[in-house]
This record gives C-alpha cells, structure tokens and sequence, in this order.
C-alpha cells in the first residue's frame, strides 16, 4: 500500500509546484484534497476510479502538468496521453498553456484514442499490407453512402434487400493478407462474401471506416508487439487512459497489449459505472476495476450534488457503491418520484416543480444550467413530449439554428481539409471542429466571422437554400480560412463536394427547426443570438458529460426475447429497489430480465448523477398494480417525495 501524501516528505519544488497547479486549475483559496493529492503524487500504474463530479478531469490534468513540471529539469522520457474527444484534447491542451506548458511536442503524445491507433499502427498497416499509405477514414453517414455503391458490385444474384449498412458498425476484419480477410461478427452467408468483398473493394481505394482502423491496429500490434513495446518502453515514462470506461472492447484488449503488458506506468482514469458502450447487449464492460489485478485509487467526494442525490447513487448502480458522497455544503433537494397514469402529464408536473423550488430558493432560481429530461431512446422521449418528434427527426443535435449552420460550415471545410491532398502546414490530426471554433474565436478571424453571419443571414431568409450567391460567399469563407491556416485550396472537385454536403444539411436542418421554432432572430452583427428553452430533452448517451440543475428520469418501455420469451419490461420500475436504496444482486436473474436490470441501472446511474439541485423520476402507476400504496410508502420511507399525477 502506498504512504498516504501526510507520511511523506516532499521536496520544496513538488510543494511549489503544486501550489502553483492549483492556483490555475482551481477556485480562488481552494486546494486539492487529500484524495485528489494522493492521486497526482502516486508514481504506480493503477485504476483512478472517480465519482460524478469528484473533479476527475482536474486531478487529471494537474497529474500531467505535476509530471511536466517535474520533467522540467530531468533529461526524462515522455508521457502519452488518450482521450475519446477532440474536446478533451483541447481542454488538456488548453489548460496547460495556461500554466506555461506550451504544445506538448515529442517524446510525448496527446490525442483520442483514434488518433493514437491511427498514428502509431493503421497507416504503418495499411502500407505494408496494400502497399500504399493515402487513406481517408470517414463519418458513419458518409461511409454508408460510399458503402451502399460499392456493395451494389458485388450484391449476390438471389439478395433482394437493402445494402446491410448496419454491418459497418456491427463488424471488423481480421487480416493474414490483402486477400486472406476474415470477418468477425455475426452476419447471415448470403451475403457474407459480399461484404467482406465490398469492404476489401473501399480499402483498395483507401476509404476508410472507424473499425478498419481497429483492424489494421489489431494486424499490426499482433504481428510486431514485442518490438512495439519496446519502443514505447524506450518513448514514453507514463501513459494516461482518460474515461477508460468508453473504450470498446477491441480498443481495451489492444492498449492493454501494448501499454498494459509494458514497463510504463500506467493510469487508467474513468467511472466505470458510466460505461454505455455495452448496454443492449450482453457483452461484459471493458474497463472493470474490480476484475483487475491493478491497484485502485478512488476519488469518491463530489462537488457537485449533496447527500440526498449520493445516496440514492449508492444502490442505484450496476455495483453497489456506498463509498460515494456528497458534497455537505451542497443543499440539494429531497429526489421526488412522479406516479402517473398519463405520460402527458409527466413534463408538466416536473415544470411545476421546477417553478417551485425557483420561487423558493435562491440558489437554484439563478443556476445557469439545464433542466433536464433524459429516456433510454429518442422513441421513448417522444412519448412524454410530443414536440420532442418534431425536434428529434431531423437528428439536429445543436440547440439554435445559428450555431448548428456554424457546426455545418466548419463541418464542409473539415471535409475537405480531412480528404486533400494539398501541402497542409500540421498533420491533418490536429485539424478538427473544436481547433477551428477556437480560430474563430480569435482576434484575427473578426473578418471570418463577418462572412460566417452574413451567410447564415441569407441562408436563413432563403429558407435554407444555397444559391449561387450564397455559395460563392461559403466558398469566399473557405479561402478566408484556408489563409488564416497558411494553406490554398487548389483541389475544385473536393470543394465542391464540401459545398454539396453544407447545401444539404443547410436545407435540412432548416426544415427542421422551421417545425420547431417560428421567431427566430437572426442579427447580422450577432452570430451568437441563441432562443432561450426551458427544457433539455436528450437520450442517457447524450446526457453524458453534461451537468443539469435538475434532471427528469423518464420510464422506458423495453422489449427483450425472441418468440415465444419476447416480453416488455419497465425500465425504471425493475430497479425500483435499487432507487429506494435497496441494492440486491441482480446477476442471479436469468435473461433477459438480468440485461434489463443492468442497462436500467446504467441509465439511472448517468441520468440521476447530472443534477446539482433536484433528482426526478417518473414511474406509471400501472405497474404497480395492487402494490402501489406499498410502494409509495416504501419511497417516502427512503426520504423520496411522491407525487401522484391525476
């Protein structure tokens, strides 16, 4: 067991560095606590297991630039750091030129997992199997459309459906060779040979999905790991995994072959009971710290909600977790449970709620953040609030209109950025949305984004449509951009293909929010005007990463089975128990109620950890049946505060 940071005698410059960590990272007059410092100072591999809002990504980030600091005056190796988002990368990056360490440049690594494959083994790969190193690695939709043609090349003569466009996502390839490929995951023979010869077909021509990359990965770790380890034995000192628990399988077993079997002090960072990747399915989790022989440090206090909502966190898990607390300086509400008949009345219920906590207490009523509804799946949602269909069907995730035609402009130029081949001042990894949004949001850009709202303007009062006017001001952005960068766009075809996808998703969208919102204000000068709404819908995998005032859990019907034993259970009423603090072991259930428990869980857990303020849940009354006086009375028992909706 490692001595706690109190038994041990640290050297003035740690001191001072860290002091100096925590006046950037942190409030003013607050310090690290015991649990996080023992974290940035432990110098062993192990599993950083952090609560909802225990200050994960800030320990972290301190960790690394404690480690930075200290490397300062050491001839040292470096570090290697794997996130999952292009945000996270900036916001590490960001916080560190904020403490003076500029770009972190080799021997060290920062970058999301797809970069890290992609770098250091899909290229190498793809050369030495095809003997060719041009690829472009594509979105799902953009792959698909790119896959329904090519399939159409080698449809068999008695496959009458639709090209099977769920198989991108739902399978890999292993490879001996260009032309000895097998295919992992299920997939029916009657048109297996297709596929693998369809996704052979778009890999010849260097077109690219995400699992692709895995494979490559996967061929190339196999064939050279002992070399491989070395090399990163001999590069790198530490390696740090942050939100371990969003690592796929495939993606866990190959970092830990070339990481976890190394001499590299390795540091997995996440809360594995936030790991949505597997839910649908039986597939066991990835990251799971208590199956692992690693050490586990905990960061179990958070700063976010107070003991009424932690407690409830403690059963309402797919492992009981009774070390979790809240923050004591935190007055958060009593959880309430809403019983209804009538899913229509549900959200207005919640509204009155939320008007009520804002009339009487001050700290919530001037809380900037969001009011949340959150279901297992956008068809459930649509069931609570009809106006919901109307915003989900054109799949905008953005909240207003101006900035989703932002994301779509940025979106055209990353398209053709991703796909040239012109002379490009970085290496293309480091172009992505977020590294552009902050380009705009420099002093030297004003000009740019003078265009960007005159566009929007146009597009706007044209309904959506791009015409010829229109798109030479998108492509006049372009080459403004393209400028800023110190590059030229000279490859026309590219463009135009870019200016086709912005003029379809302008269109879109536009449709989109034309059902949904009738007085939008567009300001020239303003291209942040944002219309203000009450209530933020989203599915758990949406929610995730986001903190609310007050979050609104909704029952979810869920059908599991196949003939005879399909059956349909209530999410939120199967973990009843565990909501009223009771956590039981659920692994003794037999299928599929045992998946539906799991997944259930998985879904409170994330949903009820994002208010600061107030956890609701809603539950049809009908499911209780003769039990519903018993059950109410079980919740107030538990400290909940019941409402029946009439």
């Amino acid at each position: 067991m490692e001595k706690s940071l109190e038994s041990r005698s640290l050297e003035k410059n740690q001191i001072a560095n860290l002091r100096e960590i925590e006046r950037s990272l942190l409030p003013i007059n607050c310090k690290f606590s015991v649990q996080q410092k023992n974290v940035i100072f432990s110098e062993r591999s192990a599993n950083i297991v952090a609560g909802p809002g225990s200050g994960k990504t800030t320990v972290l980030i301190a960790k690394i630039a404690f480690i930075l600091k200290q490397m300062e005056k050491q001839n040292s190796k470096g570090i290697c750091i794997i996130t999952h988002t292009n945000v996270a990368v900036e916001e590490i990056r960001n916080k560190l030129q904020d403490m003076g360490i500029e770009n972190l440049q080799f021997p060290h690594f920062l970058g999301t997992i797809h970069d890290f494959f992609n770098h250091f083994f899909t290229y190498k790969a793809y050369r030495e199997i095809y003997g060719k190193s041009e690829i472009t690695i594509f979105d799902e939709e953009v792959y698909k459309e790119r896959f329904k043609v090519m399939f159409e090349n080698h449809r068999p003569e008695n496959y009458s459906y639709n090209p099977p466009t769920s198989k991108i996502q739902d399978t890999y390839l292993e490879f001996d060779d260009k032309d000895s490929v097998t295919l992992i995951g299920e997939c029916s023979d009657s048109y297996k040979s297709a596929l693998i010869n369809t996704f052979k077909s778009l890999l010849e021509i260097g077109v690219f999905r995400h699992n692709d990359c895995l494979s490559f990965s996967n061929w190339y770790i196999n064939k050279y790991k002992n070399p491989i380890i070395n090399a990163f034995e001999n590069r790198f000192d530490w390696a740090f995994i942050d939100e371990a628990q969003d690592t796929s399988a495939m993606q866990y077993d190959l970092l830990m072959k070339v990481l976890g079997n190394s001499s590299i002090k390795l540091q997995k960072y996440g809360d594995p009971y936030q790991s949505l990747y597997t839910m649908f399915g039986n597939n066991k989790d990835a990251w799971v710290p208590s199956d692992e022989k690693v050490d586990k440090d905990e960061l179990f206090y958070s700063t976010r909600f107070g003991n009424t909502i932690a407690n409830v966190l403690q059963t309402t898990c797919i492992e009981e977790y009774t070390t979790l607390q809240g923050n004591s300086n935190r007055v958060s509400f009593k959880p309430h449970l809403l019983l209804y008949s009538s899913r229509n009345k549900v959200v207005e219920e919640y509204l009155k709620l939320i008007n009520e906590f804002s009339q009487n207490n001050e700290e919530f009523r001037i809380s900037k953040k969001k009011i949340g509804v959150v279901g297992l799946l956008h068809d459930q949602l649509k069931r609570y609030y009809p106006v919901y269909e109307k915003k989900s069907d054109a799949k905008v995730k953005s909240e207003t209109i101006v900035s989703n035609f932002i994301q779509v402009l940025l979106k055209g130029f990353l398209f053709y950025i991703k796909r040239t081949n012109d002379l490009l001042k970085q290496e293309k990894v480091v172009y992505s949305f977020s590294y552009f949004n902050e380009r705009l949001n420099s002093q030297e850009s004003f000009k740019i984004k003078c265009l960007i709202a005159t566009c929007i303007k146009n597009v706007y009062h044209d309904k959506g449509i791009i015409n010829d006017s229109t798109k030479n001001q998108v492509t006049t952005i372009y080459e403004e951009m393209a400028n800023l960068e110190g590059i030229s766009l000279t490859q026309e075809d590219l463009l135009e293909e870019s200016l086709r996808y912005v003029e379809k998703q302008f269109k879109i969208n536009y449709l989109s929010y034309q059902r949904q919102e009738t007085n939008l204000v567009i300001e020239e000068n303003d291209i942040e005007c944002v219309p203000i709404k009450q209530v933020n819908f989203g599915t758990v995998h949406a929610v995730k990463g986001e903190t609310h005032k007050a979050t609104l859990l909704v029952e979810s019907e869920v059908e599991r089975g196949f003939g005879k034993n399909r059956a349909t259970f209530y999410d939120c009423t199967e973990i009843f128990d565990f909501l009223m603090g009771k956590y039981s072991d659920y692994n003794n259930k037999r299928e599929p109620l045992r998946g539906v428990i799991r997944d259930a869980l998985k879904t409170a857990y994330v949903a009820l950890s994002r208010p600061t303020h107030l956890a609701v849940v809603a539950i049809s009354k009908n499911n209780f049946g003769e039990n519903l006086e018993e059950k109410q009375k079980q919740a107030r028992e538990a400290g909940w505060v019941v409402i029946n909706i009439d």
